[in-house]
């Protein structure tokens, strides 16, 4: 009788080792559209995320299978999903455009800036660009005279490298600073109306 009840214990215990333990997610995103980039299947309507990997895709009803007592569900109404947008908004072409030009970027005032621009030009042949970023004017002390509203005339520039176009461009990137010959190539002078 003793055998017969262990054997009876042992064979619950491996019953109960046997059994598969539910794989579950911590989020849900359900009841959207999934644009997969996955020529298979390029729409689905759920995804399940384990950590921070995407664990399935597929339908509402298959991803809910995934669901356990912790999982935060996030109904998508109808809403898209489309995978890969990360953008950090570095401008990579900007950035690595400006470490082939004059850094401007430590500049503290518009003396610092023009000295750069007279080094450029000097080893520059005639007619070469002149290309710079990342100044700032609300750093710059003193504010150069002659300005306008905060923001330097091209005169000093001008002077600079008279045989060379020079265009200096806001750390923003929404702006730039030219002198006479850059101007002179784009067609503005004097006569030309503002922009709207």
């Amino acid at each position: 009788m003793k055998k017969i009840i262990h054997v009876i214990i042992a064979t619950f215990l491996l019953l109960g080792c046997s059994e598969e333990k539910k794989e579950t997610v911590d989020l849900i995103l359900t009841n959207g559209i999934v644009i997969t980039v996955n020529d298979s299947m390029q729409e689905s309507e759920a995804v399940a995320v384990k950590g921070d990997t995407i664990f399935a895709i597929g339908t509402a009803e298959e991803i809910d299978r995934l669901k356990g007592e912790n999982t935060q569900i996030l109904d998508l109404k109808g809403s898209t999903v489309y995978p890969g947008f990360i953008e950090s908004h570095a401008h990579f072409l900007g950035i690595g455009n400006a470490k082939i030009n004059i850094d401007l970027t430590k500049a503290k005032n518009w003396d610092e800036i023009i000295l750069l621009v007279a080094e450029a030009a000097q080893k520059a042949p005639p007619g070469a660009w002149i290309l710079g970023r990342g100044w700032h004017q609300e750093k710059w002390d003193p504010v150069p005279q002659p300005n306008v509203e905060g923001y330097p005339a091209h005169n000093v520039l001008s002077k600079a490298s008279p045989y060379n176009p020079v265009m200096l461009t806001h750390a923003s990137g929404h702006a730039v600073l030219a002198n006479a010959k850059a101007m002179k190539i784009a067609g503005v002078d004097n006569f030309t109306p503002d922009p709207v």
